[in-house]
């Protein structure tokens, strides 16, 4: 049988893949919002049925021709492939010319943790009876079976895995224990079953992230309510000095901010350590809707953070429908960062031509040079063209 021992092995250098979220669970009734993920689609699903047939197939017919024993480019055998799948009669046909059930890939995922990222119950069940796996290996990544599992919002089988003792306090190379990867992907029904699963709904994590500031992380506002209502601290600060309400807008969740500021407007105002508040946190990355929002609600357009940046100049360098908007209600277009450069230049480097003649026309002094001796002009000529 699976038991509680993890295994060892040595963490690898390689950079750990971007949380993928998977097709929220079925909808908890009541008066929380939608936790994530787009409107179903009958036609795409349809599509999407009938690829998955395709590939199941394409897949079954390698397996069956392939070397047991040997790995491809990414260390996976016949084997893993089958694991990933769910395809237990390949995996049974692979076993019995030898395969070796405890191969381990390169990012350090066995036949149990590769099964469980999809969720294949009944392959795991069957690989319990026959070619018992540690229930708490870990791959390079820190991942459990149970953390997948989590991630993915597979609820049978995570219920099975934790009646064969996995771990529901290991916590994995991102922080994030399996409470904390199903509200981190929106799955606002499992998350709700794990609470009731002696876990700790209010646990302060390592990095100084709970569960409230995951959910706002990523954007689900249900998951988020459902915390708040459940007493989970709503304003706690994280290692990095960010908030709710920092997070929200550096992300561009402008529906899940504006949610934030009736409930706790004053942190509007809240400074990070490089001397950002949430709106120029919001213009760095050009999130037009949460400016807009955050200025909506008494954001300051004169602040300059630590790197002599205001709103216009960051916005100047990523995206020009938002600076052209910040020029139209009257910010201060004549701020010089701390390389020198204005918005002329910045909106030079960055091609926005628009936004350079809306700019000359509003008195900007269109011959500004920074500290790399380039001017406007200087810049648009790399480029190999001019605004006009």
């Amino acid at each position: 049988m699976l038991n509680g021992a993890s295994v060892g092995a040595p963490k690898s250098s390689r950079m750990s893949p971007p949380i993928q979220t998977d097709a929220a669970l079925p909808k908890e009734e009541g008066t929380y919002l939608n936790a994530g993920g787009l409107p179903e689609d009958d036609d795409c699903r349809s599509q999407d049925s009938a690829q998955r047939s395709v590939t199941t197939t394409q897949t079954s017919s390698l397996l069956a021709q392939a070397d047991p024993a040997k790995p491809d480019s990414e260390g996976n055998t016949a084997l893993c492939l089958a694991a990933q799948a769910g395809n237990l009669a390949q995996a049974q046909q692979l076993i019995h010319r030898g395969a070796d059930v405890h191969h381990i890939n390169l990012d350090g995922d066995n036949a149990l943790t590769l099964a469980a990222t999809g969720g294949h119950l009944t392959f795991i069940k069957w690989l319990d009876n026959h070619c018992p796996q540690p229930v708490n290996h870990e791959n390079y990544y820190g991942d459990t079976a149970l953390t997948l599992a989590a991630r993915h919002g597979h609820q049978p089988l995570i219920q099975w895995l934790i009646s064969r003792d996995a771990s529901l306090t290991h916590l994995n190379d991102q922080l994030k224990d399996a409470l904390a990867e199903a509200v981190a992907n929106g799955h606002l029904a499992l998350a709700i079953w794990l609470s009731s699963q002696n876990t700790d709904l209010r646990r302060v994590y390592p990095d100084g992230n709970n569960l409230f500031l995951h959910a706002v992380y990523a954007g689900h506002q249900g998951v988020a309510q459902w915390l708040e209502d459940s007493s989970v601290d709503s304003q706690q600060i994280n290692e990095s000095g960010d908030s709710a309400i920092t997070l929200a807008a550096r992300h561009g969740h402008h529906q899940l901010l504006a949610w934030l500021l009736g409930k706790h407007a004053a942190g509007i105002h809240q400074i990070s350590r490089n001397g950002d508040s949430p709106l120029l946190m919001a213009a760095r990355q050009g999130h037009c809707q949460t400016v807009k929002l955050l200025v909506q609600n008494g954001a300051d357009t004169g602040l300059i953070n630590y790197a002599g940046n205001s709103v216009l100049t960051l916005a100047a360098a990523s995206s020009e429908p938002l600076a052209l908007w910040l020029c139209s209600i009257g910010t201060n277009i004549h701020h010089i960062e701390f390389s020198d450069n204005n918005a002329f230049t910045l909106a030079a480097q960055s091609g926005f031509f628009q936004l350079m003649q809306t700019l000359e026309q509003l008195g900007i002094n269109i011959h500004q040079v920074n500290q790399n001796n380039d001017n406007a002009f200087t810049l648009v000529a790399r480029q190999g063209s001019l605004p006009w």
